[in-house]
């Protein structure tokens, strides 16, 4: 896949508590907190995308800024769900994931990360979802904005991405398997972009501005 960092130079990472980022954010974006029309009833009945994005929010104000405590209190709010609820939880992020595919995205933390990956592009839409709803609607809107949100540079969160699989399987003893959202892909959206310093300073200029070289 293209985009891979396989030089040196380039080589690679409460509704209430986002209200600051929010106020900033939503200017952009718009009706970031609009339901989206794709979820599956049967889904939604068991966890609606607003519960899904409440738990991730609540788990990000427990955690002051650390990523093992956010971690480990999605682990904990998890242990509390019924299997119905952490299946529809997990449809809920493989969903917001594959939305987050684009190569868009993927060019600003390339920029910001003097390099990425497809394992850490992976593991990077794993952190924007960590991030609360706000944020990650408002940089699948204009991705330059990931340049402007706070600690960016530790932009990884592989195994926020496991939580509910471990979670799920430690507590019923079976593997979680769910069936993939119908839009889901792994193949990026939009237009590819080249390991040229030349092209992404011109392609991504905020981003470049404050973290190329």
């Amino acid at each position: 896949m293209a985009a891979d960092a396989c030089s040196p130079r380039w080589r690679p990472r409460l509704w209430h508590a986002a209200a600051v980022l929010a106020a900033f954010f939503v200017g952009v974006s718009g009706n970031v907190f609009a339901k989206d029309a794709d979820v599956p009833k049967e889904i939604a009945r068991h966890l609606s995308e607003d519960e899904f994005w409440w738990l991730i929010e609540i788990t990000r104000e427990q955690s002051h800024g650390s990523q093992e405590r956010q971690l480990l209190a999605l682990r904990k709010a998890l242990r509390d769900r019924t299997p119905d609820e952490i299946e529809a939880f997990q449809w809920h992020f493989m969903r917001l994931r594959y939305k987050a595919c684009t190569w868009d995205l993927w060019g600003v933390v390339y920029v910001i990360n003097g390099g990425c990956g497809d394992d850490s592009f992976l593991d990077f839409r794993y952190w924007l979802i960590s991030r609360g709803k706000t944020i990650y609607e408002s940089c699948l809107k204009d991705p330059q904005r990931l340049a402007e949100v706070p600690n960016v540079k530790n932009c990884f969160f592989e195994e926020f991405g496991y939580a509910a699989d471990r979670v799920y399987e430690s507590k019923f003893g079976k593997p979680l398997t769910i069936d993939v959202p119908a839009t889901g892909s792994e193949e990026p959206s939009g237009v590819p972009f080249k390991d040229d310093p030349e092209e992404l300073k011109k392609r991504f200029p905020k981003a470049w501005k404050r973290f190329g070289e």
